[in-house]
């Protein structure tokens, strides 16, 4: 052999070996890998299905576990769009069977129960929800109703009152509507959005409000140039009934219990406020707080307590009042009744968000009127001992200034529920 022909020989010996090596450690590596999915490869950054543990390293105490690995914070977010009324209620479920290794034999558990979480969408007028167990939002109703300003659902979710300026620009609309599912039976209709079905109310409600599964709102009659009646009506279609009549044209109505309306003079911080308690059962009218400007009410559930700020200097305090004994205990704490709940559990309870500093203005309207906002967290106060507790700082977990608002508890005081009212997003806070 010569010497050019061994030269060529050694050269596509070597070319032959850099083929093999290239086929060695690639090609045949990524067949190997292909047929071992449990192989570690570049596929890994690219994952099929990944879990969302959100607030999940070890030193945050404000996750609740859940089964298979899956965090619901302690503190949520329900929404991520601006809400105009939500709702909570128990829905019964069945969990999935497993099989018991003791038993030898599949299971079926009992039923069980979970809270849902349900609310409209500002901008559509659509109904999403969420549970208690997940972080997944579904979509209830596909029906298009643009710029709710205010929605009142039944304690059953399933009813609601839409409030929105009509195309004239000045008239307040009233849309009764019931959440109408899909008639199919089938597996894929079932999990479509249903649409909202109903009808107009009278346009001339000025104050609309709920107590369970009852509307009360107030009434001015227009060939009437003072006064007003204040009506409930249930969440169906048929003919209010007038509960009570006042000379009054400008007032809150609450109904702590079906014997009690209680009526407050909308408050202004030049204008002395009046609480007026009507017994609905006898007609009797008796004025329970007077002269006191500036003034916003909370009526516990007994009537027997009724929580009130009024306006003091540029600023505003808190009180609360003894209706059997006229005593006036001043809070430790300032804040408007409009951020406060009463306990569903505990009569002498009340849950309320406090704003960390007042500025100087003119309370309660520059607030109403959103010249003035407040950063709050959120207290637990026990009226009977008079103790107040911080349970939640939401600037701290989140880093975003809370104005709250329209706060309100689940079934056994179980959640506490409330909108920002800086960007009209809906939270809950898990009090358990």
């Amino acid at each position: 052999m010569n010497r050019k022909t061994l030269t060529i020989f050694f050269g596509l010996f070597i070319l032959g070996f850099i083929i093999f090596g290239i086929w060695f450690f690639f090609i045949n590596k990524n067949i190997n890998e292909e047929n071992n999915p449990n192989s570690n490869s570049n596929q890994n950054f690219f994952p099929v299905t990944t879990t969302f543990v959100p607030n999940s390293d070890d030193n945050n105490n404000n996750n609740t576990t859940l089964e298979q690995g899956n965090y619901v914070p302690k503190f949520r977010q329900l929404s991520k769009v601006p809400t105009s009324g939500s709702v909570s209620f128990e829905r019964e479920f069945t969990p999935e069977p497993f099989f018991d290794e003791i038993k030898n034999a599949t299971t079926t558990p009992a039923k069980s129960s979970e809270t849902i979480f349900r609310y409209i969408e500002r901008s559509t007028g659509h109904v999403y929800e969420t549970t208690e167990k997940t972080l997944a939002q579904t979509r209830i109703t596909n029906t298009t109703i643009p710029r709710i300003y205010e929605a009142f659902f039944d304690k059953t979710g399933e009813k609601i009152a839409l409030r929105y300026i009509g195309e004239d620009g000045k008239t307040i609309e009233t849309f009764l509507a019931n959440i109408v599912k899909p008639t199919s039976t089938s597996t894929s209709a079932q999990k479509e959005p249903g649409t909202l079905e109903g009808k107009f109310i009278d346009p001339n409600i000025s104050y609309l409000t709920t107590n369970n599964n009852e509307l009360l709102y107030t009434y001015s009659d227009p060939n009437e140039l003072t006064g007003t009646q204040v009506l409930s009506q249930p969440f169906v279609f048929q003919a209010p009934k007038v509960v009570y009549k006042s000379d009054l044209s400008q007032v809150i109505i609450t109904r702590p219990s079906n014997t009690l309306l209680t009526l407050t003079t909308k408050a202004d911080s030049r204008i002395p406020g009046l609480l007026f308690f009507v017994d609905t059962l006898t007609g009797v009218v008796k004025t329970i707080i007077d002269d006191t400007f500036g003034l916003t009410t909370l009526t516990s559930p007994d009537g027997k307590n009724v929580l009130f700020s009024e306006s003091s200097g540029a600023g505003f305090k808190t009180s609360l009042l003894n209706v059997e004994t006229g005593v006036v205990d001043y809070f430790s704490v300032n804040t408007l009744t409009e951020k406060c709940v009463w306990s569903e559990v505990n009569k002498n309870i009340l849950y309320c968000a406090v704003p960390e500093n007042i500025p100087f203005a003119k309370y309660p309207e520059d607030w109403y009127q959103g010249k003035k906002s407040f950063n709050d967290t959120v207290w637990r106060i026990d009226t009977e001992i008079e103790s107040y507790t911080e349970i939640l700082n939401p600037k701290k977990e989140t880093g975003q200034d809370f104005d709250i608002i329209k706060p309100v508890l689940t079934t056994g005081d179980e959640y506490l529920m409330f909108i920002n009212k800086n960007n009209l997003n809906l939270w809950s806070f898990d009090l358990k």
